[in-house]
């Protein structure tokens, strides 16, 4: 359930999903897991100030399989500042827990063992975004602390650039710095995201990723032609190309063409 008011805005919810559950057209990141779930946060409106709103808030999240062993834990407090401009600040400090059954390969040749990994130190999480209502803003999210067994430091910046109603784009980089006791590595995603909307229903849309970790650089193009419920023509174009001496001679190309439309048989 969840509680909206102009002080406090609070919420709690358990959810379970099933080891063989089908999402038939959705899509769910995990299954097989009990989610326990609460916040709490407090409301304060000062007047006479470029502070539109701030307050306290904290947060529990949980993960168990149905045998009851723990997989994901989070507990945090914070706080956020939300200017009178759009801009908005957000910090949170708390530890985390991490289950694993059997040994999980994070990154080639670094391995975290099996069994209960609690992190040893707190770890902090920070967003922040200027006045998105602008042509131009800048966001993004710093992560550190306590991470398995080890530490993490993730950096990532986002900058928004937007032109009328017919373009936006989203220029990103994010860093992850991980020191864990199987090993230590960095690694570095770099993204380009562009919409040309030719109206409301015809839109162009690229996707441009460089990754470090595989030395590619992937491509995806959509072509939309929107109809009721985003039914409608859809025409996607993918390419990845690896660099490097073990790169592929060609890149890894394919099109898609997809069309889809909604009708009433009995009418």
């Amino acid at each position: 359930g969840r509680q909206e008011s102009p002080k406090w805005r609070n919420q709690a919810s358990y959810s379970e999903v099933g080891a063989d559950f089908n999402p038939e057209m959705g899509f769910v990141n995990r299954t097989n897991y009990r989610r326990l779930r609460a916040a709490l946060g407090r409301r304060i409106r000062p007047t006479g100030t470029r502070i539109q709103e701030w307050g306290p808030r904290m947060f529990f999240d949980e993960y168990r399989d149905f045998t009851g062993f723990r997989e994901t834990g989070f507990r945090s407090v914070g706080g956020d500042v939300e200017m009178r401009s759009g801009a908005r600040l957000s910090l949170f400090v708390g530890h985390s827990f991490q289950g694993l059954r059997e040994p999980f390969e994070i990154f080639p040749g670094v391995v975290i063992p099996a069994g209960a990994h609690r992190s040893r130190k707190p770890y902090y999480f920070i967003l922040f975004n200027s006045n998105r209502g602008r042509a131009v803003s800048l966001g993004g999210m710093i992560q550190g602390g306590g991470f398995f067994d080890g530490e993490q430091l993730s950096l990532n910046p986002v900058l928004n650039i937007r032109l009328g109603d017919y373009l936006t784009s989203e220029i990103g980089w994010s860093y992850n710095d991980v020191d864990l006791s199987g090993g230590s590595f960095e690694t570095h995603l770099g993204r380009l995201r562009l919409t040309y909307a030719f109206s409301t229903k015809i839109l162009l849309q690229a996707l441009i990723q460089y990754n470090d970790v595989h030395n590619d650089v992937s491509t995806n193009l959509r072509f939309s032609w929107l109809g009721a419920a985003n039914t409608g023509l859809f025409l996607i174009y993918n390419e990845v190309s690896e660099f490097g001496r073990s790169a592929r001679a060609k890149p890894d190309r394919s099109l898609i063409v997809k069309y889809s439309r909604f009708f009433d048989v009995f009418r």
